[in-house]
């Protein structure tokens, strides 16, 4: 309300995000330049458990076979039932406010694990802890976790097709934000897909869905882990036959859940 009505408010001053949300003098990246490397081999080596593989090393695409139990599955789908809305997209900043899209390259639907019955099921907090404890990135740098559903159509040019067309999961202005930028993706597929529905990389790979499987890549460099690295664009198919379901986390430089509960996120 005091950003949407700022003048009549009287709190002009909060429309400049610098004075409204100051940047910590004091912060520390959680993944510093030099470390996403030794971050991946970790990941390959130290959870055998999890059936990790490497798919791509440059940039680093990992994939999980078997991250999530059936039990947590299960969760995740009880958690999104009766919930979706329909997908939106970035449409960048104005009046020092995010301005969410309802965009013709995103046709998935969406909900969110943003309330208490959902983040304090310990189901769920199991998967967080395993995302932070693989990533090596603490939970309150993490987004809250979008849960997602696409339904199947006739062919990947039918009108009624639901996809993610070719993105990427860095937003510029967060740079300059206090959550820092996007440094990681950790995509979890919740259903088998017969046909479509994968999540191809631009290097020319395609992830399809498998109940339980997982999907880990950067956002950014790992030279310069606040620059976008550009060679993680993806996209999610059209879903042929099926209905996938999926969520993913995005994991910041910086503390995140502050930043929202202050309302220096949007």
């Amino acid at each position: 309300m005091k950003l949407r009505c700022a003048a009549s408010c009287g709190s002009c001053d909060m429309l400049d995000y610098s004075k409204r949300c100051p940047m910590p003098a004091d912060r520390t990246p959680a993944v510093p330049p030099g470390t996403m490397d030794e971050t991946f081999e970790l990941a390959l080596s130290a959870w055998p458990e999890l059936q990790p593989r490497v798919i791509s090393r440059d940039p680093w695409v990992m994939v999980f076979d078997s991250f999530l139990s059936l039990e947590e599955v299960d969760a995740l789908l009880e958690h999104g039932e009766g919930r979706y809305t329909r997908s939106t997209a970035s449409g960048g900043r104005k009046d020092d406010e995010f301005i969410p899209l309802t965009s013709e390259i995103r046709t998935s639907w969406t909900t969110w694990c943003d309330n208490k019955t959902c983040t304090e099921d310990p189901r769920i907090v199991a998967i967080t802890d395993r995302v932070a404890k693989v990533s090596r990135v603490p939970p309150e740098n993490f987004e809250f976790m979008q849960l997602l559903r696409y339904y199947e159509c006739e062919h990947d040019r039918a009108a009624d097709c639901q996809f993610y067309r070719r993105h990427h999961d860095t937003i510029p202005e967060l740079v300059k934000m206090q959550p820092g930028p996007r440094v990681f993706t950790f995509f979890l597929y919740l259903s088998d897909v017969e046909a479509g529905g994968g999540t191809k990389f631009d290097g020319g790979h395609t992830i399809m869905p498998k109940a339980g499987r997982a999907v880990f890549w950067p956002a950014t460099l790992a030279r310069d882990p606040f620059v976008s690295d550009d060679r993680t664009h993806h996209e999610a198919l059209p879903v042929l036959k099926g209905t996938k379901y999926a969520a993913n986390f995005w994991i910041h430089q910086y503390d995140y859940v502050s930043a929202h509960n202050s309302g220096c996120t949007s």
